[in-house]
């Protein structure tokens, strides 16, 4: 498939108006006829030489399956390079898409597709270059994720949701994520532990009840350990913040009387 200049194309432009647009009615319905009969590479040519559709040429020789005929048009007439390098990964050019995401400093993609050709050690420092920057981004989740599903690197991956809950940086999130990595039940009782005895304060102590719910309504051993933590919490908050007596609430559904309590206290705490 050709990518040249159009030939012939300075002649329609001496045509009148009206038989410039009859001839171009007849050259679009030309390629629709190509496409119904999936002639791809004629219709495409159709468009690229005589309509001066760059667009859709290129996209004609996608739906085609011409991936890298598709991607040279879209790099040279329609100078779009993250569509470029579309086609290239759908054509299995692998070597020619990484060069185009490299260049749209896509590097979470670049590493997928050296992890592809099994070149993973590569793949890690383009996937780390993308974790740190989220890091500094402060989106401790999006690292997390990239660190534990495409780097194998669980460790970095907890380190991380914890520097975003001590920072306070999507806190409820960070720590809900930390948590959820530990399948050992053993294991996430002693995280718990170890964070309301040093990383819980007045400001986060409402996003760690909130943990302590979903860990409470979960119904296993845990469960228990979770609505004590929940007490204790707000036996040392109180006094600072008397509206976190409400949380108990959800530790004791079908106490009644204490939901009644607790709907007084709150239209007390407003009236003052």
């Amino acid at each position: 498939f050709g990518t040249g200049a159009a030939g012939g194309g300075g002649g329609t432009a001496l045509l009148p108006d009206d038989a410039f647009m009859r001839l171009q009615n007849e050259y679009r319905q030309t390629a629709q006829a190509l496409l119904r009969e999936k002639d791809y590479q004629k219709a495409a040519f159709v468009y690229l030489k005589l309509l001066k559709d760059f667009s859709a040429a290129a996209e004609t020789l996608e739906k085609g399956h011409y991936y890298a005929e598709a991607a040279s048009v879209y790099l040279k007439y329609c100078k779009n390079r993250e569509k470029a390098a579309a086609c290239y990964e759908k054509g299995n050019l692998v070597s020619q898409a990484i060069e185009l995401y490299i260049e749209l400093n896509q590097e979470e993609k670049v590493g997928d597709l050296y992890c592809l050709i099994d070149k993973r050690e590569v793949a890690m420092t383009y996937y780390e270059k993308v974790a740190q920057n989220h890091i500094r981004c402060q989106q401790y989740v999006k690292a997390a994720l990239l660190y534990k599903n495409k780097m194998a690197a669980l460790s970095k991956a907890q380190e991380g949701l914890l520097q975003g809950w001590r920072s306070g940086k999507d806190a409820f999130n960070c720590l809900g994520f930390f948590l959820s990595n530990i399948e050992d039940q053993a294991q996430r009782y002693h995280a718990l532990e170890t964070i309301i005895k040093e990383d819980v304060h007045e400001r986060n102590s409402s996003a760690f009840i909130q943990i302590l719910k979903q860990e409470y309504a979960k119904g296993d051993e845990l469960a228990i350990r979770a609505k004590e933590m929940a007490y204790e919490l707000v036996v040392a908050q109180v006094a600072l913040n008397p509206s976190i007596i409400t949380e108990l609430a959800a530790f004791n559904k079908e106490d009644r009387q204490l939901h009644k309590d607790l709907v007084r206290f709150k239209v007390q705490q407003k009236k003052r």
